[in-house]
């Protein structure tokens, strides 16, 4: 008796979809990456319930006519794979043709789609087609998703708060923005807009609208290239870090990507500029030969493979070195002595506002005094026994903010230790 038997083509759909669309940002992610795919300038997400109720994507892109638009549905069906040659250079976001089909399986979804000469409506109802229609609309696609998973209960208990699910979309769509700066994004979550870009290309603005000011003001410039790769974007001083990696974001050729390797070449850049439990803001495209990278390695496209990671990861971290310290200038002075150090204050500038000339001044002063006054050392004091201690005979005054303040010794290339009439000030 033959107990194996084809699933159904809504069977196979839905198990699918658990692989494509877990929750919300799966059917963001990849309604998004198809508008970028259709060459799309202007692209909105808007949100109910953290999208949960509803997500609706607009994007203007080159749309499809009727028999494109109900043929996007179907299972593998795709514009952007036509031989087996095509899966080792692929250059698209989407590819698989699983998206449309597995999302149609959970969900409510109707598609508003014009192409210029031809604007069709589709409508399907948890994998069932029940029209298909011309229909006004803009040029471009717009897909309307309600109730996912709500015939799903097993999948529609997985997921998290409407604030949860929405956060892990606001995420995606800034990664979405600075991946691709010549793109006009915009979020909307219940009605409120959270997010808006201009699309005019310029990484840097697009850094000001997701960190903020101070991060725009304190970023810099990290590049790179060998024989197989190009490593361009921007990086943020280590005076502003955060709690944890996920500021450090990377694309290999605008692809959104998760690379614990990679990541962690940056951090090695990093490390001796801030402490262990902080990370630094870090956006970063690699342009990569499409030969070298497999993106097929599960449905949901957030992993690849790499054929030349370790070469990768050297170019990562020299570039990224490279420009630290073309803009932090850390001075390289331990090994002087205490003398040394006050005689040349210019060292200490890139990295201090205190006033190290008048510690210079108070050791000339020193010096000239041939007989220097007989000064019971105290404990303080035997931190440099070889030097001519400057009789005070005025108390120290503040200027400027800041009171006089002696240098005492540099410590790990980081801090400068000094002593002022109250302590120790680092």
């Amino acid at each position: 008796m033959a107990i194996i038997h084809r699933m159904d083509e809504h069977l196979t759909n839905m198990i699918a979809a658990g692989e494509v669309v877990e929750r919300p940002l799966g059917v963001v992610k990849e309604c998004v990456e198809n508008a970028i795919d259709a060459q799309a300038t202007r692209i909105e997400v808007w949100l109910t319930q953290g999208g949960i109720e509803q997500i609706e994507i607009i994007d203007n892109g080159i749309g499809m006519d009727r028999q494109d638009a109900v043929m996007a549905f179907e299972r593998h069906a795709t514009s952007k794979i036509q031989e087996v040659s095509d899966l080792w250079s692929i250059s698209t976001l989407g590819f698989r043709g699983e998206a449309l089909p597995s999302i149609a399986s959970v969900a409510q979804v109707e598609m508003h789609t014009c192409n210029g000469p031809e604007a069709t409506r589709v409508r399907i109802e948890y994998g069932e087609l029940k029209s298909c229609e011309p229909f006004g609309c803009n040029p471009g696609t717009t897909l309307i998703v309600r109730g996912l998973f709500q015939k799903t209960p097993a999948r529609l208990k997985h997921l998290k708060s409407a604030q949860y699910e929405a956060a892990l979309i606001s995420d995606l769509m800034q990664k979405f923005a600075m991946s691709h700066p010549e793109i006009a994004f915009r979020l909307v979550q219940e009605g409120r807009e959270t997010l808006k870009t201009t699309g005019l290309g310029q990484l840097q603005e697009v850094l000001y609208q997701v960190y903020g000011k101070e991060a725009a003001k304190a970023c810099f410039e990290i590049s790179g290239e060998d024989l197989d790769a190009r490593v361009k974007g921007l990086g943020v001083l280590p005076q502003l870090s955060r709690a944890n990696r996920n500021y450090i974001t990377l694309f290999i050729n605008q692809r959104i990507i998760r690379s614990y390797k990679l990541q962690k070449a940056i951090l090695d850049a990093y490390h001796q500029y801030m402490p262990e439990d902080r990370f630094p803001i870090v956006i970063l495209n690699i342009e990569l030969d499409e030969q070298l990278v497999d993106v097929n390695v599960h449905p949901s496209k957030w992993e690849i493979r790499l054929s030349k990671e370790q070469q990768l990861v050297l170019l990562l971290r020299e570039a990224t070195e490279r420009a630290l310290q073309e803009k932090m200038q850390v001075p390289q002075i331990q090994r002087m002595s205490p003398i040394q150090r006050l005689q040349q204050p210019e060292l200490f500038h890139s990295v201090s506002s205190w006033q190290v000339q008048e510690a210079q001044s108070s050791v000339s002063a020193a010096k000239e005094n041939t007989e220097p006054e007989r000064v019971e050392k105290k404990p303080d004091e035997a931190l440099l026994p070889t030097m001519d201690k400057p009789t005070r005979q005025e108390p120290l005054k503040r200027e400027k903010g800041w009171m006089k303040l002696e240098v005492l010794a540099q410590l790990h290339g980081r801090y400068i230790l000094a002593s002022s009439e109250s302590g120790l000030v680092i």
